[in-house]
């Protein structure tokens, strides 16, 4: 199911003590729903009604891929307190949504998707917080002719960044 990860996801994936992939995850109910919200097809572009349920007319095949990749995008980390939590917590909510989308976007037999997961950990300057801890999963069809994202993963420099095929 994962088509590629970067060396960091590894490092982290394997400080999970725990397969991801084969283990469930709570979930909270508002991520839930979310999750579970209707997959649409609209103007040639499949998209997550909980984020956006409709796309412009005329768009050829890299655009309908981009404005997936922008529209249906969520951030997992959202759904919990921020000071309460530990920022694995962000990365264990993004695996579980990731797979969780991977699954409902196989039941789609017609088209072939990438589900893209990003995590960031807190970044501190002193007693500062520059970068606050994150995730973000992200989902697109795939086109004939359409290359999205980078050849190599390991170009971020500060994610953790994973790739599931759906």
């Amino acid at each position: 199911m994962i088509k590629r990860l970067n060396d960091q996801m590894a490092i982290h994936l394997k400080n999970l003590n725990y397969d991801a992939l084969t283990t469930d995850y709570a979930l909270p109910t508002d991520l839930v729903t979310l999750l579970e919200s209707p997959i649409v097809e609209c103007n040639g572009c499949f998209l997550l009604s909980s984020c956006r349920d409709s796309a412009p007319e005329g768009m050829n095949d890299f655009d309908k891929t981009v404005y997936e990749d922008f529209e249906n995008h969520f951030h997992p980390d959202a759904y919990l307190e921020r000071d309460a939590q530990a920022d694995i917590e962000y990365l264990k909510l993004g695996l579980e949504s990731a797979k969780r989308l991977a699954a409902r976007l196989k039941q789609i037999q017609s088209t072939r998707f990438t589900v893209c997961l990003v995590y960031s950990e807190t970044e501190r300057e002193g007693d500062i917080v520059a970068v606050y801890g994150s995730s973000t999963v992200r989902f697109y069809a795939l086109r004939p002719g359409v290359k999205m994202g980078v050849d190599d993963l390991n170009s971020y420099e500060s994610e953790a960044v994973l790739e599931m095929d759906a």
